[in-house]
């Protein structure tokens, strides 16, 4: 069998613009923050790469994919609720100052 030759219909001219798949026009765009921390947490309980793993590091893996994200977002609740108290006269206060600018809004004409 030949081998088999691109067909030049297919690849844009540089005129057009980059094809997606050349290896010379790479749009790269940086890794979200935690793809370099998992292979740090990998690591950590023991994951090798194309090898059979052991039951604690399955264990390990499950952990890290439900209790780390519970930890992250109990602390974010924690923050929340520390940093933004919600009091009784402060919803008040919210409602009501949401009603006036409701009502505000409503009585412009053309509004």
């Amino acid at each position: 069998m030949p081998p088999r030759t691109p067909d030049p219909s297919a690849t844009p001219s540089p005129a057009v613009g980059c094809p997606s798949r050349s290896p010379r026009c790479v749009h790269r765009r940086p890794p979200p923050a935690g793809r370099p921390r998992s292979g740090f947490d990998l690591g950590y309980v023991g994951h090798v790469a194309n090898a059979d793993q052991t039951v604690s590091v399955l264990h390990g893996i499950k952990a890290l994919q439900t209790a780390v994200p519970f930890v992250a977002v109990l602390l974010a609740v924690l923050v929340l609720f520390l940093l933004y108290p919600l009091t009784d006269s402060k919803v008040t206060a919210l409602v009501r100052e949401t009603q006036q600018r409701e009502a505000a809004e409503a009585a412009q004409p053309g509004a």
